[in-house]
């Protein structure tokens, strides 16, 4: 997500493992539409995202693309093309390896099936009237080796559901004031979220684990 502090342009980015998450502040020197996201860092990363180019420019350890954002698609292709089986095919495709996910039964041959029925589905010709869907499938064959990573590693998440929430608090923020006032103000925003999401995310209370950090400060002056 990009927000503005002052006259410059930045990119909030947020950083998550198990049980943290950690919300930085990047400048952007460049524009994003014309050389892509550059921040320091994600060569260690895994990103999980929509099929937007740029994600994929990065130099990220790996990818993986949201499941969520795909079954939203095919529900609307479902929707338009009802006398088509494609989307509703794939649709059951995805759900079926989410569940694989779930139910913690990622067996190679699990994994194989899933690989091999997917490998079908992006090799059937579609009806030449479905442009859209065409489009669809035609990323699906783009993009194909990161759309089931989060079922061969554990630490992959199959969507970014829980990023975009911890995001959500920067765009109400940036709705309500427009920009942030200074650089150090954004770095200072994004540390406290970074406390009060990773709190979360351990089912802690938030206000005890900052009230706690403060005395301590106030005790070591």
């Amino acid at each position: 997500m990009s927000y503005q502090a002052k006259i410059k342009r930045y990119l909030q980015i947020l950083q998550q493992i198990e049980k943290s998450k950690y919300p930085s502040i990047a400048e952007m020197l460049v524009k994003i539409r014309e050389s892509g996201i550059k921040p320091e860092g994600l060569r260690n990363n895994i990103l999980v995202t929509d099929c937007w180019s740029s994600y994929f420019k990065t130099g990220a350890a790996k990818h993986q693309i949201c499941t969520a954002h795909l079954l939203s698609e095919l529900t609307h292709f479902e929707e338009k093309y009802q006398n088509d089986t494609w989307a509703g095919r794939m649709y059951l495709l995805i759900t079926k390896a989410l569940d694989l996910r779930r139910d913690n039964k990622e067996t190679k041959g699990n994994v194989a099936e899933i690989f091999s029925l997917f490998s079908k589905l992006i090799a059937e010709p579609l009806n030449k009237d479905m442009k859209d869907m065409i489009a669809f499938q035609k990323r699906m064959i783009k993009y194909s080796d990161h759309l089931f990573n989060f079922l061969l590693n554990k630490d992959i998440p199959a969507d970014n559901n829980g990023s975009e929430r911890a995001i959500r608090n920067f765009k109400v923020k940036q709705k309500i004031r427009g920009f942030f006032k200074s650089d150090e103000g954004a770095n200072i925003y994004a540390t406290i979220r970074s406390l009060i999401d990773t709190a979360i995310k351990n089912n802690q209370n938030p206000f005890e684990i900052i009230r706690l950090i403060a005395q301590c400060e106030v005790a070591t002056e």
